[in-house]
């Protein structure tokens, strides 16, 4: 191969590197610090979209509570009326105020009432006295809407609503985080596998006028060169590949990684830390880890504060189904000018009995509520199963992921001696480049396997974490 050639390939190998990185289409983060994962699960808790749009529904949570509280504001309630034409000629008019209470479902009520003019004998409680009638008075329910009435159940609800809303807001961190952190190790073995591509592209680049000189002193015959041509192309092949890898695992990080205003940072090729192994791995047993993730786990939180609401509903629902006995005193007295009998301070207590005789409405809301409660119990009983079994799958990750990384280190191992070993071979004359850029290969190879190896040991960690509620 002539000299032009290789200058061709070499002169093609810088264009490609000087391209446009498109990590750099966006907003690229300042120096060249190497990006963190502290930093990502930093950035996905302060402004991801997710997690802001979980955070709304703790926002709505409020808004529900203000307005199951809205069930005991105080209403005020007033009629007039007139029997302007007719043998009897009169003006009426009554107002009240009623304030429902959390007590025992009581109701508090006072109210003024006027009336003037002519009505017939059996209508003279329309009348008043000159300033007119106050009253004063209260309803407690004995048995329906005595323990619990529609307010205070939508109050109730309301409240571990909120709770639930919390909850939710960090089953998405949770969750987000894992995907983040999964995302961000894809994004570091993806850079780790660039650059042993660059260092063995450089290999051969380094090489090749070194071969074109003892091609030229009779050493080493052309094809020799030609077979060192041909390796740089497959490796400029391998690069560009690993470039695309990493130039997507950047963008996906991106979704992840956000400035402080939430618009994605796509992180280029110097912000990309050493890969490594964990340091440190879990010690606790498997029963140890299923109960920390059964108590710390957002999710299984939700479903026990959900149940806790359907039960509001349940207990409400089985209230409905009693007989309605409700208790009423009410205290009146006239002011002003008017008939003496009206003048004393009357007091009137009554007794209201409402029973259904077929009950359907509230028998079937009841069944209702109770199924509901049913559904979500096997719901629970579910997610329970599930998350034992992504702590147990989390651990046995591990696991593979340590035996898989002892065996691909000890494959570089290997590789790397029967890589020096070639190359002395070759110095000595006793065997051809194709053999010694097979054994580069298989280096690279191995190499590539170590870093997917400590990447999956990582990734482990992540899934660990997550399933036992601790990726912070």
């Amino acid at each position: 191969m002539s000299r032009a050639v290789c200058f061709f390939i070499i002169a093609a190998t810088a264009a490609a590197a000087a391209l446009p990185n498109v990590a750099h289409a966006e907003v690229d983060a300042p120096g060249e610090r190497p990006v963190g994962l502290p930093e990502v699960l930093d950035s996905i808790e302060r402004t991801h979209p997710t997690i802001a749009a979980s955070r709304r529904d703790g926002d709505v949570a409020k808004g529900d509570v203000r307005a199951a509280a809205g069930g005991f504001d105080t209403a005020f309630r007033t009629r007039a009326a007139g029997t302007p034409a007719g043998y009897y000629r009169s003006f009426r008019v009554d107002s009240m105020l009623e304030q429902p209470t959390p007590l025992w479902g009581s109701t508090v009520f006072a109210g003024y009432r006027l009336g003037r003019g002519d009505v017939a004998d059996y209508d003279g409680k329309l009348l008043t006295n000159e300033l007119g009638e106050a009253r004063l008075g209260l309803v407690v329910p004995a048995l329906r809407n005595g323990s619990i009435d529609r307010r205070r159940a939508n109050l109730e609800r309301a409240d571990i609503g909120q709770r639930g809303a919390d909850a939710g807001i960090g089953a998405a961190i949770l969750d987000t985080k894992r995907t983040g952190a999964l995302r961000y190790w894809e994004w570091v073995a993806a850079g780790a596998r660039t650059k042993i591509a660059d260092s063995l592209l450089e290999v051969a680049l380094r090489r090749d006028e070194q071969i074109a000189k003892r091609v030229e002193h009779g050493d080493l015959p052309p094809i020799e060169r030609q077979e060192n041509a041909r390796s740089i192309l497959q490796r400029q092949s391998q690069k560009v590949a690993q470039d695309r890898a990493f130039q997507q695992a950047s963008i996906e990080l991106s979704q992840f990684l956000r400035s402080a205003s939430g618009v994605p940072i796509v992180p280029g090729p110097g912000k990309v830390p050493v890969l490594e192994a964990p340091t440190s791995w879990p010690v606790e047993s498997l029963d140890a880890a299923i109960a920390a993730a059964y108590s710390g786990r957002p999710d299984l939180e939700r479903f026990a504060l959900q149940k806790a609401q359907a039960q509001v509903e349940v207990t409400f629902a089985n209230n409905q189904r009693l007989p309605a006995l409700d208790f009423q005193v009410v205290a009146s007295k006239d002011f002003g000018n008017g008939l003496a009998s009206r003048r004393p301070v009357e007091v009137e207590a009554s007794v209201f009995l409402d029973i259904p005789l077929q009950n359907r409405a509230a028998r079937g809301r009841a069944f209702a509520a109770e199924a509901a409660l049913a559904k979500l119990a096997e719901q629970e009983r579910g997610a329970r199963d599930r998350i034992g079994a992504d702590v147990r799958d989390a651990t046995s990750a591990i696991d593979m992921a340590r035996a898989r990384l002892t065996v691909a280190r000890s494959e570089v191992a290997v590789s790397q001696e029967l890589e020096r070993a070639e190359w002395a071979r070759f110095a000595a004359g006793d065997t051809t480049l194709l053999v010694v850029n097979l054994r580069e290969q298989a280096t690279f190879d191995a190499r590539v396997r170590e870093i997917d190896a400590m990447a999956e040991c990582q990734r482990a960690l992540v899934l660990y974490r997550a399933a036992t509620a601790r990726l912070r």
